[in-house]
């Protein structure tokens, strides 16, 4: 096993916080803004099994303070990774600045490369910042369209019966957030959905378990 390995990628962008975060909001949405993520199935008791090209890898630790960050940590074997990503407003108006981080103490692995865990992580950022969809399927053409046509009462919806069942709806989910997040953003709103209480109800250090 190699030395201690922590990989950053930073990304800035005109896309508004509030729509950032909300790509982030909820563990059923990672799927599509995570290239190598597959599939994410709760295990209960604040676990989760991220199923991966790589292998399957059990989450825990999953915590999150609105328009600041969310981080988590994930094993496969012996490979630990500590990552996290936080959300910081730029002096520009509407610009932000996303850091990604991923920490491997015991290293990465004898099979895994630096290079192709970085360019996961670039287009990780680039997705949650809405610069690039994850490519949709014929499949899933038809119930996009109709979740795009309702996304501010339907999308969230759709999040909470998503996070009640497990269930990953991926691109069609996604795309139909992100319309709702971009037309919550003049009011400076977030995923208005019940499961998160707003941001000036709870302290700057109140920390929330990120739910499925």
């Amino acid at each position: 096993m190699s030395k201690n390995i922590k990989l950053v990628k930073t990304l800035e962008t005109d896309t508004p916080i509030q729509e950032i975060d909300a790509r982030w909001a909820h563990l059923a949405l990672y799927p599509d803004i995570m290239p190598s993520l597959q599939r994410v199935k709760p295990l209960g008791d604040h676990h989760w099994l991220w199923q991966q090209a790589d292998g399957d890898w059990t989450v825990d630790h999953v915590q999150r303070r609105p328009l600041e960050m969310v981080r988590w940590h994930a094993r496969r074997d012996e490979v630990v990774c500590l990552a996290s990503v936080l959300f910081i407003p730029l002096k520009s108006a509407g610009q932000t600045r996303v850091v990604y981080t991923l920490n491997y103490p015991n290293g990465i692995g004898p099979d895994a490369l630096v290079e192709e865990i970085e360019a996961d992580m670039a287009t990780t950022l680039r997705r949650s910042a809405g610069l690039i969809d994850r490519p949709a399927d014929e499949e899933t053409s038809a119930a996009l369209a109709n979740g795009l046509a309702h996304a501010d009462q339907g999308a969230q919806e759709a999040l909470a019966q998503v996070i009640e069942s497990g269930e990953l709806l991926q691109t069609t989910l996604s795309q139909a957030a992100d319309a709702w997040a971009r037309s919550m953003t003049d009011s400076l709103k977030l995923i208005n959905t019940g499961l998160w209480q707003s941001t000036h109800e709870r302290s700057p250090d109140t920390r929330e378990e990120l739910k499925v």
